[in-house]
């Protein structure tokens, strides 16, 4: 007769080896994530054909008798058979497979942890069909591991499960009636499954029975949903949503319609796109629109996901699954999570500007001997490992320790966030949606404002009559800014978050000034912004200040009165800083062009910015006067005398530097700095250049000088003398940017023992510059710009860049080759390639694609995108043929990249930036 399971435990699976395949022997229960969803028993790709037939929200009858459940197996093996594949998972599969077999010790532990709706269930069944497997281990069982749990009962079910006298299943009969000869010898060793592990203090619990001799285990394999319990051990893997590709195959796997018969394909990448790569939701999303193949029909469930979650009786189980993911948050990371609402959806958020806003809002201070900043850093990856954010998939900017530069907020989760601070009456956000929702005055703790937010017709008391200003401790504003947003009875605002808003003039900097408790101010992007007043001073618990992007070329004096100031960040941001066209001319026309468009009677200065009036027009011109008459770098902003009492800087740039060696000598002052921007280098400040240049508490470095001389001479220093007390330079930097001519790298590079990331543009280095970085053994990022290299070939050799994870080669007009050797850069994982359809040189080609072995993801930017065709087809024919001609060589550069993706093993994705 079938045992009965004890409350506490479903054992789904008892396998024994060496068989063909295998079955899977399920209980009452599904667990943990799948256990909340009624379709969970197909995740992430599993087979289309359950081993056990499930009933129409996917769960075996709990009341099904022997008889049924046999059957139903016999129904069922034929089918797994044909298709047991997971869609998308064949390197999670045998990530796991291989930390099984490499496991050295009698008895260990291998974890695979993720966020509800990911599919760990699935991924383990299929491992344990496994074909490595056969033969390691006499017999395979899975437990559901639930609450409350009973020690006795545990050990009871698994002696019996694992009884080596006890009868072959059922199911093994069954699968092996085919007369299939055993050999008699076999491991005597186990392997358990234990599915969803919450705690290390439950493991604890278990961990007797697993020990007992009679259980005779070798391995166990845990899945859970918290990262903090699977760090804990070495053998563990991390499983991600699916890419896009992977997660639009499940989809119309799933859906069991032809999209591009029924022309929905286009429609289906949208809706596959905002269901964040968890195979659940694409699943049972995919399922709900199975019998409605109307393209109307799945542009609403497109537009209003988040309500049919909610709303929809076959969503219910998903939409449940997601909260779960917040409810299972410490609460720590709820508070973070939830502050997360307060950012616009489907946005690129920068990750410094979040973890800075928290640190500022008192969500993360220091803590058993940690910094504010490293609890911070913690808190934003423990949200990445749980999958509640994602690192922006098409950007490769990568910080020193691999982390990403910008995330996104996934649409659902955004969704889920935003309903959830509502309720607590956290964050109030203002937009075309939510604003007619509101029945009483909110007293919201934070105010976001979105661009979607009629402004037309506001009075100066508009946010007053809809939300408590006195409550507010953070705003944070989108689109046009309105001088009625900031309030003196905003007493108690910390955050004031105005990046990239425009219709911001220096004189709205006046009431700011006045908001004293004010510990993070951001006019990033404001290009309406030409000076700080001096009031700013009066900002006196002020620790991040940022006008990065904004006109502001010279600081004021009372800006050294900022004791608590640890982030300063400032200089007019080129045509991206980190790629191409960032030399002085070229900004200094950029100005230019925009004053002769004020002149011309033109209304607006560029695409996207607002209209001009007057009292913009004199600073524009008087910033274009500087940088003619006084040969100045807009990128960099001069700074006053003092500027080394503010001894608390972590953060410090763009410092223009040109006027002598008073400002390095300041800046060898601020002995808390880590991350340094400075510009303006030449000739008369280079020795106060090199006293920095031995500053070893720096972790980021960042140098930028223009003109023909560049940073030759600069950077020179003696390796035997120039070190103190045989200390090498800079010992702590992971960061290097070099901007300006140099012909070679300084020796001293070879000596820094911690640098993984390191850019270099207008550089004009020797062909043979790339065998000095090769020595660079722990580089992990590596960006090769704009006439970074003068040599005709860049060759990878066999062997090298072993670290290197990220490569970007780009506007390289002397370069007519990349070759990668076979076992070069073995770890390269993201390639960013330049190729701009609008230049009149060919991109470089590139060779041996095909052998980087972790190679996951091409970037290709600059090829055409449909946009200048159109502008062209009135204008002059001979222009068009040159274009069309240029633009049949980047497409035949495509072509051949793409060919050598395909010859690539582990499958790159193509995606375009």
């Amino acid at each position: 007769m079938r045992s009965h399971l004890p409350a506490e435990i479903s054992c789904f699976s008892v396998l024994q080896w060496p068989i063909t395949t295998t079955c899977m022997l399920q209980g009452p229960e599904q667990s943990g994530s799948e256990k909340e969803s009624g379709s969970s028993s197909k995740v992430a790709g599993e087979s289309s054909q359950s081993t056990v037939e499930p009933k129409e929200e996917g769960q075996p009858n709990s009341g099904a008798t022997r008889k049924q459940v046999d059957l139903r197996l016999q129904g069922s093996l034929s089918a797994a058979l044909e298709d047991t594949n997971l869609v998308g998972r064949v390197l999670d599969e045998t990530k796991v497979v291989d930390l099984v077999l490499g496991a050295t010790k009698r008895q260990e532990y291998i974890f695979v942890y993720g966020v509800d709706g990911i599919g760990k269930t699935a991924l383990i069944k299929s491992i344990c069909q496994n074909e490595k497997l056969r033969g390691m281990f006499e017999r395979i069982a899975t437990f559901n591991m639930r609450d409350p749990f009973s020690y006795h009962e545990f050990l009871k079910t698994a002696k019996h499960k694992l009884d080596p006298k006890k009868k072959k299943t059922d199911a093994f009969r069954i699968r092996n009636k085919g007369n299939v000869s055993l050999p008699d010898q076999r491991s005597k060793v186990n392997l358990i499954v234990l599915d969803d592990v919450s705690s290390k203090k439950d493991l604890d619990a278990i961990e007797p029975a697993l020990l007992d001799p009679q259980i005779n285990m070798s391995r166990v394999i845990i899945t859970t949903r918290e990262p903090s319990f699977a760090e804990l051990f070495q053998r563990r893997h991390n499983l991600k949503p699916l890419k896009d590709e992977d997660a639009l195959k499940l989809f119309e796997k799933k859906v069991k319609i032809d999209l591009q018969v029924k022309k929905l394909s286009g429609v289906a990448k949208e809706i596959v796109a905002k269901c964040g790569g968890l195979p659940q939701v694409i699943i049972t999303v995919a399922g709900s629109l199975q019998e409605r193949p109307n393209i109307k029909e799945w542009e609403r469930t497109r537009d209003r996901l988040s309500k049919e979650l909610e709303n929809n009786p076959k969503l219910k189980d998903t939409n449940r699954i997601l909260t779960s993911g917040y409810k299972n948050l410490p609460p720590n990371l709820k508070s973070c999570f939830l502050y997360l609402s307060v950012f616009p959806e489907d946005n690129m958020i920068r990750r410094r500007c979040l973890v800075r806003r928290w640190i500022a809002e008192g969500y993360s201070s220091e803590k058993h001997g940690m910094s504010a900043e490293e609890v911070a850093d913690k808190q934003f990856q423990d949200l990445i490992n749980r999958n509640m954010i994602q690192p922006y998939r098409t950007t490769s900017k990568i910080g020193t320790s691999g982390e990403s530069y910008f995330f996104e907020f996934q649409n659902l989760m955004h969704s889920i966030s935003r309903k959830m601070s509502a309720k607590e009456n956290l964050v109030l956000v203002l937009d075309e949606n939510e604003q007619s929702n509101l029945h009483a005055k909110s007293r919201a703790r934070h105010l976001t404002v979105m661009e979607g937010w009629s402004r037309e017709g506001r009075k100066s008391n508009a946010l007053e009559s809809i939300v408590d200003l006195s409550c507010i401790r953070s705003l944070t504003v989108s689109g046009e800014y309105k001088p009625f947003f900031v309030s003196k009875k905003m007493r108690l605002l910390r955050v004031l978050d105005l990046e990239d808003t425009y219709g911001l003039r220096d004189r709205d900097l006046t009431s700011i000034s006045k908001l004293y408790h004010l510990r993070y101010l951001s006019l990033r992007g404001s290009e309406g912004i030409f000076h700080l007043p001096d009031a700013i001073g009066n900002l006196l618990n002020l620790e991040t200040l940022d006008v990065r992007g904004t006109m502001v070329t010279k600081l004021p004096s009372t800006i050294v009165k900022l004791q608590k100031l640890k982030y300063l960040r400032s200089g007019i941001v080129a045509c991206n800083e980190d790629e191409s066209c960032t030399i002085a001319p070229e900004a200094l026309r950029y100005y230019c062009s925009m004053v002769s468009k004020v002149s011309f009677g033109k209304e607006t200065i560029y695409e996207g910015m607002e209209e001009l009036d007057l009292k913009i027009l004199v600073p524009l011109i008087s910033l274009v006067a500087n940088v003619w008459l006084r040969n100045l770098d807009p990128h960099g902003v001069e700074v006053p005398r003092g500027i080394g009492k503010l001894r608390a800087l972590h953060t410090l740039g763009v410092v223009n530097v040109a006027r002598g060696n008073n400002v390095l000598k300041e800046i060898e002052k601020l002995t808390q700095l880590r991350k340094l921007g400075i510009t303006g280098i030449n000739k008369n400040n280079c020795n106060g250049l090199k006293s920095i240049i031995s500053n070893s508490h720096l972790q980021s470095l960042s140098m930028r000088a223009e003109g023909d001389d560049g940073l030759v001479g600069c950077l020179d220093m003696d390796v035997s003398s120039g070190f103190s007390d045989g200390i090498p330079p800079l010992e702590d930097l992971r960061s290097l940017k070099l901007f300006g001519n140099l012909g070679r790298l300084p020796e001293w590079i070879e000596e820094l023992p911690s640098l993984v990331k390191l850019t270099l543009r207008s550089t004009l280095l020797q062909r043979d510059t790339i065998e000095v970085l090769e020595t660079l053994t722990n580089l992990t990022t590596l960006r090769l710009l704009d006439r970074s290299f003068k040599g005709d070939e860049l060759h990878f050799r066999k062997g090298t860049f072993a670290s290197l994870t990220l490569l970007e080669v780009d506007g390289l007009d002397n370069v007519n080759s990349v070759v990668f050797e076979k076992s070069a850069t073995p770890n390269l994982k993201l390639l960013k390639i330049g190729c701009w359809w609008n230049w009149d040189t060919d991109c470089c080609s590139f060779t041996g694609i095909q052998h980087l072995q972790s190679l996951s993801d091409v970037l290709l930017q600059g090829l055409y995108n449909g946009s200048w065709e159109e502008n062209l087809k009135e204008s002059d024919a001979g222009l068009m043929k040159r274009f069309k001609r240029r633009l049949a060589k980047k497409k035949e550069f495509k072509e051949k990249l793409l060919a050598q993706l395909v010859a690539n093993e582990n499958k790159p994705t193509l995606k375009m930036e």
